[in-house]
């Protein structure tokens, strides 16, 4: 159940106009569909899907397999679509509140004016609502979008607590083994930190939507 393909009739309109829109930085040739099985929170097995960048599709493959095997919980895998507002900013912020496990989705980063690697669909957000974002605003951490949960998450970043993604987790040692940068270990005093974010930084991003 662990598979790669390119972008079918069915999968293109399901994203076009969404997550997906023609554009001169990323091609829907240049992006595959993986379908995982995972462990969701009751430890009951299901059915994912992503869409990633070709570049990337045998490191996603086999960290996807390896999650599996160890039975590595995740919430939710779904194409961020399912949670299309009409903006996809806006949408990704409401698939973090459904702690959606999410790759591609064109779209530049909060706050500036360049692509996401989201957009090249070489980014993955990992159980992002136990993993939170937090902006970094003229050289400070805003905590302001986070509700009394997020919270909890951005402040106890203990590899105890279920879901929390630390550099004993699982998935941060299998992104990092295949060459990925955790959002978790960028300069506050600089950066957002980004705890359910995983990047490989293959292609340019600082291009504007």
């Amino acid at each position: 159940m662990f598979t790669s393909s390119k972008i079918d009739n069915e999968t293109f309109e399901y994203i076009n106009n969404k997550s997906y829109r023609k554009n001169p930085n990323i091609s829907i040739d240049d992006l595959r569909l993986i379908n995982i099985l995972y462990y969701d929170f009751n430890n009951n097995i299901k059915e994912g899907k992503l869409i990633v960048n070709k570049l990337i599709e045998e490191d996603v493959l086999y960290i996807f397999k390896k999650l599996y095997e160890n039975k590595y919980q995740l919430k939710s895998v779904e194409l961020i679509d399912k949670f299309y507002t009409g903006d996809n900013l806006e949408t990704d912020g409401i698939s973090i509140k459904n702690n959606n496990t999410s790759c591609f989705n064109y779209r530049i980063i909060e706050d500036k004016d360049y692509l996401s690697y989201h957009a090249l669909g070489l980014a993955i957000d990992i159980n992002p609502y136990n993993n939170p974002y937090i902006i970094n605003r003229n050289g400070k951490l805003d905590y302001s979008k986070l509700d009394g949960n997020e919270m909890y998450y951005a402040s106890n970043r203990d590899s105890s607590i279920p879901h929390v993604i630390t550099h004993d987790d699982l998935v941060y040692k299998l992104f990092i083994e295949r060459g990925f940068e955790w959002g978790g270990d960028w300069n506050p005093e600089y950066e957002s930190i980004d705890y359910q974010h995983f990047e490989k930084q293959i292609l340019d991003n600082k291009v504007k939507l």
